[in-house]
């Protein structure tokens, strides 16, 4: 009976060790962590000789891989003004903070004039062509500001709205 009484006791412990492992799993991987990002609001402007242009980038990474930026902008070429104003699907991959997208569709929108867009050059082909990637890192400023940096070139996305 004693044996018996020790194996029901044993059998208890392990079932509550699995429960709070299994509770404390899924706790983890609900919490924010400092290289994942949901969302990020950033503001650009470039300037290039007779060239410059502002706009505001929304970032948007979703579940399983998918995201979408909206730009959202206006500059000026040689004194002639022109509009960024367009959307890019992306797929994702995330790996501890380093983000590789690849836009796997291009919407442009009234007053943005596609490929034509004299901003385009100034900025990654990810924003102009599908297919093509841009790998982004997450890093956090010493004030705990997200910031998206492009690997290898500029430029950088500060986070000015994000969760």
């Amino acid at each position: 009976m004693k044996k018996r009484t020790i194996e029901i006791d044993i059998l208890l412990v392990l079932t509550a060790v699995v429960i709070t492992t299994l509770i404390y799993s899924i706790v983890i991987n609900r919490l924010p962590s400092r290289t994942s990002l949901h969302s990020c609001q950033s503001q650009l402007t470039v300037k290039h000789g007779e060239l410059w242009f502002t706009a505001v980038f929304d970032f948007g990474f979703m579940v399983k891989g998918y995201g979408s930026v909206a730009i959202n902008g206006e500059g000026q070429d040689n004194g002639k003004s022109f509009t960024i104003d367009r959307s890019i699907s992306f797929t994702y991959r995330a790996d501890r903070g380093r983000y590789l997208l690849t836009a796997t569709e291009i919407r442009s929108y009234s007053g943005d004039e596609g490929e034509k867009n004299p901003g385009l050059p100034h900025l990654p082909p990810f924003f102009a062509k599908t297919n093509t990637d841009l790998p982004l890192s997450l890093a956090v400023d010493g004030n705990g500001v997200p910031v998206l940096l492009v690997l290898g070139t500029t430029p950088l996305y500060y986070c000015t709205r994000s969760d």
